[in-house]
């Protein structure tokens, strides 16, 4: 729905996290952007009709083929694969017939092939030098097992009490919670396949003692949607029982969602607009 996304969008606008990176052009932000392009092609893939099942082919393979882009500008968006895994078993489930056909499997086919194609045009010489590149890979999976400097402990618990709460907001992080269960309800399919790939990624950013807040940033847009979601809902059960308009709710109850975020967001651009004293 309009008032959904358009609330979710100003949620992750507002994000300090968001704000920040995205000001220093991370990482970290190119490969956010093309892991959500990749999940929104995908829930537009699972969307499709029945009766045009080679449109939908089409949109798993640009799911696929972003996705590859993705995960060529940071290998921790390979978690897109977790997303893949769930909309096939919604696909399964959502068309009759066995399960074994070949055509029930057509979607993963082309997700995986085309997600291959974008990670090896924009990374080949994971081909050309395919030794090299393999050795990186498992000494940055080393690495980042390991701790950086100070140790502030796995991920999984550092990430989930500090680096999402404060990067995307407390009272933002509070809603997204609010709203898991909604948009669950609301959006089965959506969520299932949007959730799934979350806990992909968060496990595997998790796993280590390397807890950078950047790492977090992928999943941002994912929590401003049930965000979303609960302040959409809390809206309209003010407006129910206050009298209010239902849009003037959702301005103020948005308002008060992502009044500390816009702050921060407001004063970080008002610092970044000094002259820095170090040399």
């Amino acid at each position: 729905g309009t008032t959904v996304w358009l609330l979710a969008a100003f949620f992750l606008g507002v994000s300090i996290l968001h704000v920040r990176d995205s000001h220093f052009a991370m990482t970290d932000v190119l490969m956010t952007m093309f892991a959500t392009a990749s999940l929104a092609l995908l829930l537009r893939a699972l969307d499709g009709d029945a009766d045009s099942r080679i449109g939908s082919h089409t949109w798993f393979a640009l799911a696929g083929f972003v996705g590859g882009l993705a995960t060529s500008t940071k290998y921790s968006a390979a978690a897109l694969m977790a997303g893949m895994a769930a909309a096939q078993l919604c696909w399964l489930v959502r068309f009759e017939g066995s399960p074994w056909h070949v055509r029930k499997w057509l979607p993963s086919v082309a997700f995986v092939a085309a997600f291959l194609a974008g990670f090896f045009v924009a990374t080949p010489y994971a081909i050309l030098d395919y030794r090299t590149f393999t050795t990186d890979v498992v000494f940055d999976i080393t690495h980042l097992s390991g701790g950086h400097g100070v140790d502030l402990g796995r991920g999984w618990v550092y990430h989930l009490t500090t680096s999402l709460p404060y990067g995307l907001g407390i009272p933002i992080f509070l809603a997204a919670i609010a709203g898991v269960v909604p948009m669950a309800r609301q959006y089965p399919r959506h969520a299932f396949v949007v959730f799934l790939y979350g806990a992909g990624f968060y496990a595997s950013i998790g796993s280590g003692q390397t807890v950078f807040f950047r790492y977090v940033l992928p999943l941002l847009p994912i929590l401003c949607l049930p965000a979303a979601v609960a302040t959409d809902r809390g809206a309209a059960w003010i407006a129910a029982r206050t009298g209010w308009s239902r849009t003037a709710a959702v301005v103020i109850l948005a308002m008060a969602v992502a009044g500390v975020g816009l702050v921060n967001s407001v004063w970080f651009d008002v610092l970044l607009s000094r002259t820095d004293s170090r040399v």
